[in-house]
């Protein structure tokens, strides 16, 4: 097996990272996401993110379902039974609809989440960097006392 530390002798640390593989990428990510301080609402969104999904795939086999029934009273020219079914199809369809939306907010908001915590972990790098205070010195932003006039 080679061995992925062998680089060039001016190898960058963005060169390091863009060889080091799939694994501790995603590791590194993983950290960072850890340590986020929007790491709890990720979580959530991604997680509604996923239930959304799950709930739609079931409206979709209810819709697969209720094709049987609704082409069962166009053959019988059954008007009763097809009002029926109408109304079954406009409860799935807007519930359908109404997951799509969701689904799409959701999506918009951990996109958002994600930025905001990107730019955060950016200004608190730079900001460490300027003030010239290492890392493990420098307190938190939830540690940090509000101003009275924030």
């Amino acid at each position: 097996m080679n061995n992925r530390k062998s680089y060039k002798a001016g190898a960058s640390a963005p060169e390091e990272v863009a060889h080091s593989g799939l694994v501790p990428q995603l590791g590194m990510m993983l950290r960072a996401l850890w340590a986020a301080s929007v790491r709890n609402v990720l979580v959530l969104l991604a997680t509604s993110v996923f239930l959304v999904i799950v709930v739609t795939a079931y409206g979709q086999i209810r819709l697969n379902r209720w094709n049987k029934p609704f082409y069962d009273a166009l053959s019988h020219r059954d008007v009763r039974q097809f009002l029926v079914q109408l109304g079954v199809f406009a409860i799935i369809a807007g519930a359908l609809l109404a997951l799509n939306v969701a689904q799409r907010w959701l999506t918009e908001m951990l996109k958002l989440k994600l930025r905001e915590g990107l730019t955060l972990d950016l200004i608190e790098i730079w900001m460490r960097a300027a003030s010239g205070v290492p890392a493990g010195k420098r307190r938190s932003r939830r540690s940090q006392p509000r101003s009275a006039h924030a």
